[in-house]
Protein backbone atom coordinates (compact mmCIF):
# COMPACT_ATOMS: atom_id res chain seq x y z
CA UNK A 1 0.00 0.00 0.00
CA UNK A 2 1.85 3.01 -1.22
CA UNK A 3 0.02 5.70 0.92
CA UNK A 4 0.98 3.90 4.22
CA UNK A 5 4.59 3.66 3.26
CA UNK A 6 5.14 7.29 4.01
CA UNK A 7 1.98 9.15 4.84
CA UNK A 8 -0.02 9.08 8.02
CA UNK A 9 -2.07 11.20 10.37
CA UNK A 10 -1.30 8.89 13.27
CA UNK A 11 0.30 10.96 16.00
CA UNK A 12 3.41 9.83 17.84
CA UNK A 13 2.60 9.84 21.55
CA UNK A 14 4.91 11.87 23.74
CA UNK A 15 6.56 10.36 26.80
CA UNK A 16 8.81 13.03 28.29
CA UNK A 17 6.64 15.77 29.80
CA UNK A 18 9.30 17.46 31.89
CA UNK A 19 9.95 20.45 29.68
CA UNK A 20 7.04 22.67 28.72
CA UNK A 21 8.99 24.40 25.95
CA UNK A 22 9.86 21.09 24.30
CA UNK A 23 6.24 19.96 24.58
CA UNK A 24 5.06 23.00 22.63
CA UNK A 25 7.79 22.62 20.03
CA UNK A 26 6.95 18.95 19.54
CA UNK A 27 3.28 19.82 18.97
CA UNK A 28 4.32 22.34 16.31
CA UNK A 29 6.64 19.80 14.64
CA UNK A 30 3.90 17.17 14.67
CA UNK A 31 1.54 19.63 12.99
CA UNK A 32 4.14 20.46 10.32
CA UNK A 33 4.81 16.78 9.59
CA UNK A 34 1.12 15.90 9.35
CA UNK A 35 0.68 18.77 6.89
CA UNK A 36 3.73 17.63 4.89
CA UNK A 37 5.68 20.83 5.57
CA UNK A 38 8.83 18.74 5.85
CA UNK A 39 11.43 21.45 5.35
CA UNK A 40 10.10 23.62 8.15
CA UNK A 41 9.62 20.57 10.40
CA UNK A 42 13.26 19.61 9.88
CA UNK A 43 14.40 23.15 10.67
CA UNK A 44 12.39 23.16 13.91
CA UNK A 45 13.73 19.76 14.93
CA UNK A 46 17.36 20.70 14.33
CA UNK A 47 17.01 24.03 16.12
CA UNK A 48 15.57 22.32 19.19
CA UNK A 49 18.06 19.46 19.15
CA UNK A 50 20.86 22.02 19.48
CA UNK A 51 19.33 22.97 22.83
CA UNK A 52 18.12 19.50 23.87
CA UNK A 53 20.33 16.98 22.00
CA UNK A 54 19.19 13.93 23.97
CA UNK A 55 15.47 14.67 24.19
CA UNK A 56 13.60 11.48 23.29
CA UNK A 57 10.54 13.35 21.99
CA UNK A 58 12.60 15.37 19.52
CA UNK A 59 14.55 12.31 18.40
CA UNK A 60 11.29 10.47 17.87
CA UNK A 61 9.96 13.39 15.80
CA UNK A 62 13.11 13.27 13.69
CA UNK A 63 12.73 9.52 13.13
CA UNK A 64 9.06 10.04 12.32
CA UNK A 65 9.96 12.76 9.82
CA UNK A 66 12.44 10.44 8.09
CA UNK A 67 9.82 7.69 7.94
CA UNK A 68 7.18 10.05 6.53
CA UNK A 69 9.67 11.04 3.81
CA UNK A 70 10.41 7.35 3.13
CA UNK A 71 14.03 7.76 4.26
CA UNK A 72 13.98 4.29 5.71
CA UNK A 73 17.65 3.77 6.56
CA UNK A 74 17.93 7.07 8.44
CA UNK A 75 14.67 6.41 10.27
CA UNK A 76 15.67 2.87 11.23
CA UNK A 77 19.03 4.02 12.59
CA UNK A 78 17.38 6.66 14.76
CA UNK A 79 14.62 4.38 16.06
CA UNK A 80 17.30 1.88 17.09
CA UNK A 81 19.16 4.67 18.89
CA UNK A 82 15.96 5.59 20.76
CA UNK A 83 15.42 1.98 21.83
CA UNK A 84 18.98 1.74 23.14
CA UNK A 85 18.60 4.92 25.18
CA UNK A 86 15.08 4.11 26.38
CA UNK A 87 14.47 0.41 26.00
CA UNK A 88 10.75 0.42 26.84
CA UNK A 89 9.64 2.44 23.84
CA UNK A 90 6.77 0.74 21.99
CA UNK A 91 6.40 3.64 19.56
CA UNK A 92 9.94 3.18 18.31
CA UNK A 93 9.15 -0.52 17.94
CA UNK A 94 6.06 0.45 15.92
CA UNK A 95 8.27 2.60 13.71
CA UNK A 96 10.65 -0.31 13.15
CA UNK A 97 7.67 -2.54 12.38
CA UNK A 98 6.51 -0.11 9.73
CA UNK A 99 9.95 0.12 8.16
CA UNK A 100 10.23 -3.66 7.94
CA UNK A 101 6.72 -3.96 6.52
CA UNK A 102 7.61 -1.47 3.79
CA UNK A 103 10.79 -3.42 3.06
CA UNK A 104 8.80 -6.64 2.80
CA UNK A 105 10.17 -8.16 6.00
CA UNK A 106 6.78 -9.24 7.31
CA UNK A 107 8.02 -11.65 10.00
CA UNK A 108 10.39 -9.08 11.45
CA UNK A 109 7.64 -6.44 11.39
CA UNK A 110 5.36 -8.77 13.35
CA UNK A 111 8.16 -9.41 15.85
CA UNK A 112 8.50 -5.69 16.56
CA UNK A 113 4.72 -5.30 16.89
CA UNK A 114 4.48 -8.17 19.36
CA UNK A 115 7.32 -6.71 21.43
CA UNK A 116 5.53 -3.37 21.53
CA UNK A 117 2.16 -4.84 22.48
CA UNK A 118 3.81 -6.88 25.22
CA UNK A 119 5.25 -3.65 26.67
CA UNK A 120 2.19 -1.44 26.32
CA UNK A 121 -0.89 -3.14 24.87
CA UNK A 122 -3.04 -0.02 25.01
CA UNK A 123 -1.17 2.04 22.38
CA UNK A 124 -3.36 2.56 19.32
CA UNK A 125 -0.51 2.84 16.82
CA UNK A 126 0.66 -0.69 17.59
CA UNK A 127 -2.74 -2.12 16.73
CA UNK A 128 -2.89 0.07 13.64
CA UNK A 129 0.45 -1.29 12.43
CA UNK A 130 -0.71 -4.83 13.20
CA UNK A 131 -3.85 -4.18 11.18
CA UNK A 132 -1.82 -2.94 8.21
CA UNK A 133 0.23 -6.14 8.14
CA UNK A 134 -2.95 -8.22 8.14
CA UNK A 135 -4.60 -5.98 5.55
CA UNK A 136 -1.69 -6.44 3.17
CA UNK A 137 -1.92 -10.20 3.79
CA UNK A 138 -5.66 -10.01 2.90
CA UNK A 139 -6.59 -11.23 6.36
CA UNK A 140 -9.38 -8.68 6.41
CA UNK A 141 -11.31 -10.06 9.38
CA UNK A 142 -8.35 -9.66 11.75
CA UNK A 143 -7.32 -6.38 10.15
CA UNK A 144 -10.82 -4.97 10.70
CA UNK A 145 -10.70 -5.96 14.36
CA UNK A 146 -7.28 -4.36 14.86
CA UNK A 147 -8.20 -1.12 13.09
CA UNK A 148 -11.33 -0.93 15.22
CA UNK A 149 -9.32 -1.50 18.40
CA UNK A 150 -6.78 1.14 17.36
CA UNK A 151 -9.53 3.70 16.84
CA UNK A 152 -11.28 2.77 20.07
CA UNK A 153 -8.04 3.34 21.99
CA UNK A 154 -7.51 6.75 20.36
CA UNK A 155 -10.33 8.34 18.38
CA UNK A 156 -7.84 10.72 16.77
CA UNK A 157 -6.21 7.81 14.93
CA UNK A 158 -8.06 8.69 11.73
CA UNK A 159 -5.94 6.42 9.55
CA UNK A 160 -7.21 3.43 11.55
CA UNK A 161 -10.77 4.75 11.28
CA UNK A 162 -10.43 5.05 7.49
CA UNK A 163 -8.86 1.61 7.15
CA UNK A 164 -11.67 0.14 9.23
CA UNK A 165 -14.00 1.55 6.58
CA UNK A 166 -12.26 0.22 3.48
CA UNK A 167 -11.51 -3.10 5.18
CA UNK A 168 -15.22 -3.48 5.84
CA UNK A 169 -15.86 -2.87 2.15
CA UNK A 170 -13.14 -5.40 1.26
CA UNK A 171 -14.96 -7.92 3.45
CA UNK A 172 -18.08 -7.43 1.35
CA UNK A 173 -20.08 -5.37 3.79
CA UNK A 174 -22.80 -3.21 2.29
CA UNK A 175 -21.91 0.40 1.61
CA UNK A 176 -24.98 1.60 3.51
CA UNK A 177 -23.69 -0.24 6.58
CA UNK A 178 -20.25 1.39 6.44
CA UNK A 179 -20.74 4.78 4.80
CA UNK A 180 -21.21 6.60 8.14
CA UNK A 181 -17.42 6.41 8.59
CA UNK A 182 -16.69 8.15 5.29
CA UNK A 183 -19.38 10.73 5.99
CA UNK A 184 -17.86 11.36 9.41
CA UNK A 185 -14.38 11.83 7.90
CA UNK A 186 -15.83 14.26 5.36
CA UNK A 187 -17.66 16.19 8.05
CA UNK A 188 -14.48 16.47 10.13
CA UNK A 189 -12.58 17.58 6.98
CA UNK A 190 -9.51 15.56 7.89
CA UNK A 191 -9.37 13.17 4.90
CA UNK A 192 -5.96 13.11 3.23
CA UNK A 193 -5.60 12.82 -0.54
CA UNK A 194 -4.76 9.13 -0.42
CA UNK A 195 -8.03 8.41 1.43
CA UNK A 196 -9.90 9.37 -1.74
CA UNK A 197 -7.70 7.22 -3.94
CA UNK A 198 -7.92 4.11 -1.76
CA UNK A 199 -11.66 4.59 -1.36
CA UNK A 200 -12.11 4.86 -5.14
CA UNK A 201 -9.89 1.82 -5.73
CA UNK A 202 -12.03 -0.35 -3.46
CA UNK A 203 -15.20 0.91 -5.14
CA UNK A 204 -13.70 0.11 -8.56
CA UNK A 205 -12.94 -3.43 -7.33
CA UNK A 206 -16.63 -3.68 -6.39
CA UNK A 207 -17.65 -2.64 -9.94
CA UNK A 208 -18.91 0.75 -8.78
CA UNK A 209 -17.09 2.77 -11.43
CA UNK A 210 -19.34 5.84 -11.38
CA UNK A 211 -19.17 6.11 -7.60
CA UNK A 212 -15.39 5.68 -7.75
CA UNK A 213 -15.18 8.56 -10.23
CA UNK A 214 -17.30 10.73 -7.95
CA UNK A 215 -14.97 10.06 -5.01
CA UNK A 216 -11.93 10.95 -7.11
CA UNK A 217 -13.65 14.14 -8.32
CA UNK A 218 -14.40 15.03 -4.70
CA UNK A 219 -10.73 14.49 -3.88
CA UNK A 220 -9.58 16.67 -6.78
CA UNK A 221 -11.87 19.45 -5.57
CA UNK A 222 -9.83 19.47 -2.35
CA UNK A 223 -6.42 18.49 -3.80
CA UNK A 224 -6.53 19.70 -7.43
CA UNK A 225 -2.83 19.13 -8.10
CA UNK A 226 -2.35 15.79 -6.39
CA UNK A 227 -0.52 13.55 -8.86
CA UNK A 228 -1.95 10.28 -7.56
CA UNK A 229 -5.53 11.54 -7.76
CA UNK A 230 -4.95 12.92 -11.26
CA UNK A 231 -3.47 9.61 -12.36
CA UNK A 232 -6.30 7.55 -10.90
CA UNK A 233 -8.91 9.91 -12.33
CA UNK A 234 -7.32 9.44 -15.77
CA UNK A 235 -7.35 5.66 -15.33
CA UNK A 236 -11.02 5.54 -14.28
CA UNK A 237 -12.04 7.85 -17.14
CA UNK A 238 -10.15 5.54 -19.50
CA UNK A 239 -12.02 2.54 -18.06
CA UNK A 240 -15.35 4.29 -18.56
CA UNK A 241 -14.36 5.22 -22.14
CA UNK A 242 -13.70 1.55 -22.87
CA UNK A 243 -17.31 0.84 -21.87
CA UNK A 244 -19.22 3.61 -23.67
CA UNK A 245 -16.72 5.15 -26.17
CA UNK A 246 -17.57 8.72 -25.15
CA UNK A 247 -14.76 10.82 -26.66
CA UNK A 248 -15.13 13.49 -23.96
CA UNK A 249 -14.06 10.92 -21.38
CA UNK A 250 -10.80 10.02 -23.09
CA UNK A 251 -10.15 13.73 -23.74
CA UNK A 252 -10.53 14.51 -20.04
CA UNK A 253 -8.42 11.46 -19.15
CA UNK A 254 -5.61 12.77 -21.34
CA UNK A 255 -5.81 16.23 -19.79
CA UNK A 256 -5.54 14.79 -16.29
CA UNK A 257 -2.64 12.46 -17.00
CA UNK A 258 -0.70 15.22 -18.76
CA UNK A 259 -1.23 17.48 -15.76
CA UNK A 260 -0.07 14.62 -13.54
CA UNK A 261 3.10 14.07 -15.56
CA UNK A 262 3.90 17.77 -15.88
CA UNK A 263 3.39 18.73 -12.23
CA UNK A 264 4.41 15.62 -10.32
CA UNK A 265 7.24 15.83 -7.80
CA UNK A 266 7.03 12.05 -7.35
CA UNK A 267 7.14 10.55 -10.83
CA UNK A 268 6.17 6.92 -11.13
CA UNK A 269 6.10 4.31 -13.92
CA UNK A 270 2.47 3.79 -12.91
CA UNK A 271 1.69 7.30 -14.15
CA UNK A 272 3.43 6.48 -17.42
CA UNK A 273 1.41 3.27 -17.71
CA UNK A 274 -1.84 5.24 -17.55
CA UNK A 275 -0.48 7.76 -20.05
CA UNK A 276 0.49 5.04 -22.52
CA UNK A 277 -2.93 3.38 -22.22
CA UNK A 278 -4.53 6.67 -23.20
CA UNK A 279 -2.03 7.40 -25.98
CA UNK A 280 -2.72 3.95 -27.39
CA UNK A 281 -6.39 4.93 -27.78
CA UNK A 282 -5.89 8.50 -29.04
CA UNK A 283 -2.75 8.50 -31.18
CA UNK A 284 -1.17 6.34 -33.86
CA UNK A 285 1.44 3.71 -33.10
CA UNK A 286 4.39 5.97 -34.02
CA UNK A 287 3.44 8.44 -31.27
CA UNK A 288 3.08 5.60 -28.78
CA UNK A 289 6.51 4.26 -29.71
CA UNK A 290 8.10 7.71 -29.43
CA UNK A 291 6.64 8.26 -25.97
CA UNK A 292 7.61 4.77 -24.87
CA UNK A 293 11.21 5.33 -26.01
CA UNK A 294 11.33 8.55 -23.99
CA UNK A 295 10.17 6.88 -20.79
CA UNK A 296 12.35 3.83 -21.32
CA UNK A 297 15.34 6.19 -21.01
CA UNK A 298 13.99 7.31 -17.62
CA UNK A 299 12.89 3.89 -16.32
CA UNK A 300 15.05 1.29 -18.13
CA UNK A 301 14.46 -1.37 -15.46
CA UNK A 302 10.75 -0.85 -14.89
CA UNK A 303 8.67 -3.99 -15.40
CA UNK A 304 5.80 -1.77 -16.52
CA UNK A 305 7.85 -0.14 -19.26
CA UNK A 306 9.43 -3.43 -20.34
CA UNK A 307 5.94 -4.94 -20.62
CA UNK A 308 4.93 -2.09 -22.95
CA UNK A 309 8.02 -2.62 -25.10
CA UNK A 310 7.15 -6.29 -25.47
CA UNK A 311 3.53 -5.39 -26.22
CA UNK A 312 4.15 -3.06 -29.17
CA UNK A 313 6.88 -5.09 -30.87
Amino acid sequence: IFIISCKTTTKPIIYDKTNEKVDKEVELIRYLINNRNFEEAENQIENNLRLFPDNIDLLHMKAWLYLTQNKLEESEELFNKIIKSKDKNPLALAGLARINRIKGNKDKAIEFINRGILLQPMHSILWFEKGLIEYESKDYKRAYSDFNKSYMLDNKTYDAYFFKYITGLKMGRELDEMKYIWEDLMEKKIALSWYYQHHAAVLFERNQLDFALKIIDDGLNVFPDDSYLLNYSAFLLYEKFIINKDEELIKKAKENILKCLENSDEMSPNFVDTYLLIIEKTEDKSVLKKELDKYYMIYPNSEIILKWIKKIK
